[in-house]
């Protein structure tokens, strides 16, 4: 009877034991029942210590400890982490500062299971992360490509693949997967092999190259497929005018498509004069057309130092006629300029690229939007249902030749007190208002869209002679 209590009593005792030993395998409260996390796995593997011991200097191998989880981890191991250094000038992990660190280990992480054969060629989010604004940030991508085997941001493969662990999928890689630049992306990315071939071409080869590598100021790129570079002939640009064009498919800053609205960006591009930025018209209403021409057909390729969007064709270059076409607030306006009954006048034409005109370049146009032509046709005929068609020939061009100047930029930095020569007459400023020769006012609610050819301004009310 007592060697069976004993029995009982030594039973319990084992139990109690096992059970305070499993309490005490826990994670920031929570309870660790497994043994095999994507941490333990890394711990206890030789091959991976380098990176096993960068996810403790970051913190991340709490995060990665667990027995649950969706976590696809690329692991490089001890050699890749080596080839690293090498190319990077380390002599250790430890020269990283603690926030390329983290981001290191973050781009190596994705948020969802992954096994090798669920790969597919295109950009997939990491958990790394880069700044968009002082206060928003957005995730960093990774290429993949799979046409002939698993490759990530054209430089790394997978060597080990599909490791089971308790939180997730581990793949062990034989390279770092750097944190990428538009430079890495340009060049890893078949999609852009056409763009990259005629930047290498140009004199100023690498000043482009600067830009893409750099990590001082970011850029939004916006970069044609390769079909159509191969459709599309250089040949009579000459370089100026084609490293023009190149640099309107630029912008400063990170421009991602939560942030594209219908309004005016500046490119990194400049007017006949090499003076002004010119602008691009971005109208997001009905998906995302910039100058009217050009679509995004991939958005969000986003790196350290800016983003890039893939797109259709080149942006082309803006002159005068290309933004009253565009804009989506000068429909009225370039109904009246294109009406057939004003074809002697020319306006868009010389308004566009076009030097067999007696006008003369640069423009000044103060363009009134949609609403301010509804309003001068109330005013024009206050008893009848007026359209733009009621508006006799000639006195239609006297409207129109009030709202051009020519030989004039004026931009918002001039605007004073003073008198602006029209086409059709004189107008007087004063600041952001404008008075006709009926001294009815006009207010300049949009300023400094900059074309090749000059400078437009959106007001609110049509000038009257």
């Amino acid at each position: 009877m007592n060697f069976i209590l004993k029995i009982k009593k030594i039973t319990s005792l084992s139990f109690i034991f096992l059970l305070l030993l499993s309490c005490s395998n826990d994670d920031g409260g929570r309870i660790i029942e497994g043994t095999n996390s994507i941490t333990n796995f890394l711990e206890k593997t030789p091959e991976y210590s380098s990176f096993y011991n960068l996810l403790v200097r970051t913190n991340m191998a709490n995060t990665l400890d667990g027995n649950a989880g969706t976590h696809t981890v690329f692991a490089p191991n001890n050699t890749a982490i080596e080839t690293y250094l090498e190319e990077n000038n380390l002599t250790s992990l430890a020269d990283l500062d603690n926030d390329t660190a983290l981001q290191l280990v973050n781009y190596h992480l994705l948020s969802s299971l992954v096994p090798k054969s669920n790969f597919v060629s295109g950009y997939t989010k990491t958990n790394a992360t880069t700044p968009i604004t002082d206060s928003t940030t957005t995730n960093l991508s990774m290429l993949i490509n799979t046409n002939e085997e698993v490759l990530f941001n054209g430089i790394s493969k997978i060597t080990e693949a599909d490791i089971d662990v308790d939180n997730g999928i581990l793949h062990g890689v034989d390279h770092v997967i750097p944190l990428p630049t538009l430079y890495t992306f340009v060049t890893a990315d078949k999609n852009f092999q056409e763009y990259y071939s005629v930047l290498q071409n140009l004199s100023n080869f690498t000043e482009f190259k600067d830009k893409l590598t750099q990590n001082t100021l970011n850029y939004t790129l916006f970069i044609p497929n390769n079909s159509f570079f191969q459709n599309t002939d250089f040949s009579h640009l000459s370089e100026a005018a084609l490293n023009n064009l190149l640099n309107n498919q630029w912008m400063e800053g990170k421009l991602t498509s939560n942030a594209f609205k219908t309004d005016y960006f500046s490119s990194l591009a400049y007017d006949a004069q090499e003076e002004h930025q010119l602008s691009i018209f971005m109208n997001n209403t009905l998906g995302t057309k910039l100058n009217a021409t050009t679509s995004i057909n991939t958005p969000n390729i986003v790196c350290t130092n800016g983003v890039i969007h893939l797109t259709d064709n080149f942006i082309p270059i803006a002159y005068l006629k290309t933004f009253i076409e565009a804009d989506n607030q000068l429909v009225n306006f370039h109904e009246a300029l294109s009406r057939e009954d004003q074809a002697a006048q020319n306006y868009l034409d010389f308004l566009n690229d076009n030097t067999n005109t007696t006008h003369t370049p640069p423009y000044t146009v103060f363009a009134p939007n949609n609403k301010a032509f509804e309003r001068v046709l109330l005013e024009l005929y206050p008893t009848e249902n007026a359209t733009l068609a009621h508006i006799t020939t000639q006195e239609l061009t006297d409207i129109l030749n009030l709202h051009i100047a020519e030989n004039l930029y004026l931009s918002a930095t001039d605007f004073q007190q003073q008198t602006i020569e029209m086409l059709g007459g004189n107008i007087t400023q004063d600041a952001y208002k404008l008075e006709d020769l009926q001294n009815r006012t006009s207010n300049i609610i949009k300023t400094n869209a900059r074309a090749y050819n000059g400078i437009l301004h959106r007001i609110d009310t049509v000038m009257l002679r």
